[in-house]
């Protein structure tokens, strides 16, 4: 199931994408498309002027960040390839979208990296496809926002050359999805990773492959640092799970994080709390404090016993800790207002009357109704 995509932007037909980057730190140079017509021809549309030879073969020379945080959209201008090149690099932020009408490739390439952390990029069209890596290292970073592959185009390819193999230029290139980005490559659009190239899926991030099977991952001859799934007609590509090297079901990096060591087990339970290892883990718990949340109720107690949540003091917000409505007031924990008299149990309490009473005088008349009246 996709994540849905910016509004702002509709689709974002981006084809030829190379960006040519160097380490020079510089200001920024920023598309602002002042005039609302697209064009980057014009200088009127760039906050510092328009870049050297934005316009002819389509290439953006720029010796600094190029920022995208508006809709960027040619207005259709059909050429075979869309370039950035020089020492800059690109930035899609969140607001922002790159809009681009034509048949090429889109990609990173001479040592170039694009980051990626909102808004939606899409390339819809022929040519070579989606490129990361052409004929030199390329890096695209995602952290937030969308790529959607899709239409004609045959591939989406991480390091490539110009026969479509790996090329030993870009060996080194990769793909890092992170965060809540998401790239999509839809039907009919071919996932390639050559020999030379990464596909990198951190916690929060998805690549999904429409209408592809887990057969066609085979295919790949680069790395894959990812956990790849059948779901449904789809192949998703999520964070690879952590390691647990002496398979006790517990993570190694949060063994060490709370213990120090390995020596755990799942079924352990430390601090004595009535949740075993294996529990505060999917509780998000500390393993090594038996009230998380300080409250009064052991963490055990909380999630066995009365449905709480042992990360919360007060769990249904009624202004009573879970601990007083337990062991003081016998009120429910999990409703704001345990005798349903639109009142909370808080301010029940703070008007004397029985949180635990529909009507506490019993003159007929809710307590929520007297209050209101």
């Amino acid at each position: 199931m996709n994540k849905p995509i910016n509004k702002l932007t509709g689709s974002l037909l981006a084809l030829g994408l190379l960006v040519a980057a160097s380490n020079q730190a510089a200001a920024s140079t920023v598309w602002t498309d002042a005039l609302a017509d697209g064009n980057i021809n014009n200088a009127s549309n760039w906050a510092s002027g328009l870049p050297s030879d934005a316009g002819g073969l389509g290439v953006v020379v720029t010796t600094t960040p190029l920022v995208i945080n508006q809709v960027f959209n040619n207005g259709g201008d059909n050429r075979s390839e869309f370039l950035i090149a020089g020492s800059g690099g690109l930035t899609l932020a969140a607001g922002g979208s790159f809009t681009y009408f034509g048949d090429g490739l889109l990609g990173s390439g001479g040592a170039s990296t694009i980051t990626h952390t909102g808004g939606t990029l899409t390339q819809d069209g022929g040519g070579a496809g989606f490129l990361i890596g052409h004929n030199a290292v390329g890096t695209y970073n995602i952290s937030g926002g969308n790529v959607l592959v899709q239409g004609t185009a045959p591939n989406f390819t991480i390091d490539y050359n110009d026969s479509g193999a790996a090329d030993p230029d870009a060996d080194g290139s990769s793909l890092n999805i992170s965060g809540s980005g998401q790239v999509d490559v839809e039907t009919g659009v071919n996932l390639v990773i050559n020999a030379g190239g990464t596909l990198d899926v951190s916690e929060g991030g998805l690549l999904v492959w429409h209408d592809r099977t887990l057969a066609e991952t085979a295919s790949f001859a680069g790395t894959v640092n990812a956990t790849i799934t059948q779901v449904g007609s789809d192949v998703h590509f999520t964070s690879v799970e952590p390691e647990d090297s002496d398979e006790d079901g517990l993570p190694d990096d949060w063994e060490l994080e709370h213990f120090g060591d390995l020596d755990e087990i799942g079924s352990g339970d430390p601090d004595s709390d009535g949740l075993d290892n294996a529990a505060e883990l999917l509780a998000n718990t500390d393993p090594t404090d038996d009230d998380t949340d300080g409250e009064g109720l052991l963490d055990g107690a909380e999630v066995n016993t009365h449905g709480t949540d042992p990360l919360l003091v007060d769990t249904d917000g009624d202004t009573l800790s879970d601990f007083d409505e337990v062991t003081v007031h016998s009120t429910d924990p999990n409703s704001r207002d345990s005798d349903g008299d639109d009142l909370t149990d808080g301010d029940e309490l703070i008007r004397g009357t029985n949180p635990n009473l529909a009507d506490t005088d019993a003159d007929g008349a809710e307590d929520g109704l007297e209050v209101l009246y």
